[in-house]
């Protein structure tokens, strides 16, 4: 079945996929996403470049403020889609939040089950974090068991050259 892309803005990278997928006979519809970034890094590089110092607290604490609004916002914008969803919702994806305080995850959580494992995906930083995540939708028949849930390593591939984020596995059964 054909995917389909949702941009949110004009940013190319912050987008939506949602695939409909046939397994053993019953439909599935997945939505992948990258939301916005914590803009941190960006706003450090600008200071640098423009004023040869690291940005002021007080402006990285305000960015990550503004940009925690935007990614609650794109989740809404996408929620009207799952809930007019005939089939079981899964989105997996780079949430860009490790707070599960923030704004984001407490709305998230209402009509979502986290069903990935709570370990970090993140590794390219000083302080690894969890912000990819698998989470079944909990407003349609979308119940299933999980079977296993995982963020493998591998010795043999350095996954640092493919992608700044760990594989984020989930074996489910319905």
């Amino acid at each position: 079945i054909m995917p389909e892309r949702i941009y949110f803005g004009m940013m190319k990278y912050e987008r939506v996929i949602l695939i409909d997928l046939l397994v053993g006979g019953d439909t599935v519809r997945l939505f992948a996403v990258h939301l916005q970034t914590s803009g941190i890094a960006q706003l450090r590089h600008r200071f640098r470049k423009d004023y040869d110092r690291d940005a002021p607290v007080e402006q990285i604490l305000g960015e990550l403020e503004h940009n925690s609004s935007i990614r609650a916002g794109q989740v809404g914008e996408i929620r009207a889609e799952m809930d007019a969803s005939p089939y079981p919702v899964i989105l997996a994806g780079d949430f860009n939040e490790s707070n599960m305080s923030s704004e984001m995850m407490v709305k998230l959580k209402e009509k979502w089950e986290i069903i990935s494992t709570s370990s970090n995906t993140f590794m390219n930083t000083a302080t690894p974090k969890r912000i990819d995540y698998i989470v079944l939708y909990k407003g349609n028949k979308a119940a299933c068991e999980v079977l296993g849930t995982a963020v493998p390593s591998y010795d043999e591939i350095n996954v640092n050259k493919v992608s700044d984020h760990l594989p984020v596995l989930v074996d489910i059964k319905k």
